[in-house]
């Protein structure tokens, strides 16, 4: 199945069947990290207008820091989602040839994949600092967010170090 050499591949003539599963699961698993990176920018950007800065005595949305926090958390989830849109692109037109995937492909769509987590997390990460420490009281959706995000970073397909050491060494 790793091949994208299945009973459904031999037996039907179909490109679905021909995936290889590895980079099907890599893409489906970060799906919910962008998902959850979207709602936490678009979280802090409604809540930053609402938010009072007693100390300042200003809304949140007039910080500069702010501003800056949300525009770097808004490009790391616009950079994420291209990437994965790429990594469905290059899945899918792998089954046009005969030949499996090499592993610089897999190794490459791997990085992609572990790149994008990456970015949702470092894009929850800026977002919930800013927020302020009810960000991360239980009942928090922002707290949920960075929680399930972190916990998915942590899987051996997103694993940075492992991930990059593998694909460093095939660039090699």
């Amino acid at each position: 199945f790793k091949d994208g050499d299945t009973p459904g591949a031999r037996e039907l003539d179909r490109p679905l069947y021909r995936i290889p599963m590895p980079p099907l699961l890599a893409l489906t698993a970060a799906l919910p990290a962008l998902g959850a990176a979207r709602g936490a920018v678009r979280a802090f950007a409604r809540a930053m207008k609402h938010r009072y800065m007693a100390y300042e005595n200003k809304h949140q949305e007039e910080r500069p820091a702010a501003q800056m926090r949300l525009a770097r958390a808004t490009a790391l989830v616009h950079a994420a989602d291209l990437l994965l849109r790429d990594l469905a692109r290059r899945i899918e037109s792998s089954t046009e040839g005969a030949a499996p995937m090499s592993i610089d492909e897999r190794a490459a769509l791997r990085m992609s994949a572990a790149t994008a987590v990456h970015f949702c997390k470092d894009a929850i990460g800026l977002v919930v600092e800013a927020a302020g420490s009810s960000a991360c009281f239980l009942d928090h959706p922002l707290q949920r967010m960075m929680r399930d995000v972190n916990v998915l970073s942590t899987h051996v397909v997103f694993d940075w170090d492992g991930t990059s050491e593998m694909y460093g060494r095939v660039l090699i």
